[in-house]
């Protein structure tokens, strides 16, 4: 069965059951909880985790990327809050009795939001959620580093938003804190 989800950030609707999670529609929440429900052991409950992603989301949009702010100075501002309160880690999974729980998590903006750190998947995600919550479009992407043979040496996730003022697209990497306007 197919659901539909919509946004702001697009005007097109599209299902869940064909959504990449790097797009951008309905902070990607309903997703997000089916992966998690599926990975998470008995003990740990994915509502309550949710609903504290969902209140950092608002809590840190509600003071950074209000209305008062023009639609660049709040991808500034959650841009300066993930480098203050953040911190890039890479969490070894060998450690834990089960991998792929701890790998969902980490991937997701919820290890940057509730812990201070995460990968780079983790801080693009939880920029990308921070402008849609407080009304702008953003999407995440892959990077790649590709050598002179061609070859995939890395990848990297970014985020990619437009500026709801004049329309203005802006590359942003929360990880290097850079970032460029197309």
């Amino acid at each position: 069965e197919k659901e539909e989800a919509s946004t702001s950030a697009t005007e097109t609707k599209k299902t869940i059951a064909n959504l990449d999670m790097d797009e951008s529609t309905a902070l990607n929440m309903e997703l997000s909880r089916n992966i998690m429900g599926a990975l998470m052991d008995d003990n740990v409950d994915v509502d309550d985790l949710m609903a504290k992603y969902e209140e950092e989301l608002i809590r840190v949009s509600k003071a950074l990327g209000n209305s008062t702010f023009p639609s660049k100075q709040k991808m500034l501002n959650f841009l300066e809050y993930i480098r203050i309160n953040g911190m890039y880690e890479n969490i070894d999974m060998r450690n834990f009795f089960m991998p792929q729980t701890v790998a969902a998590i980490s991937q997701s903006g919820i290890n940057i939001a509730l812990l201070g750190k995460g990968v780079c998947a983790s801080q693009a995600r939880f920029l990308r959620d921070l402008l849609l919550t407080s009304g702008e479009e953003a999407i995440t992407k892959k990077v790649y580093f590709i050598d002179e043979d061609g070859i995939i040496e890395d990848q990297h996730l970014v985020t990619y938003a437009c500026s709801s003022n004049n329309g203005t697209n802006f590359f942003l990497d929360p990880t290097w804190y850079n970032g460029t306007i197309n």
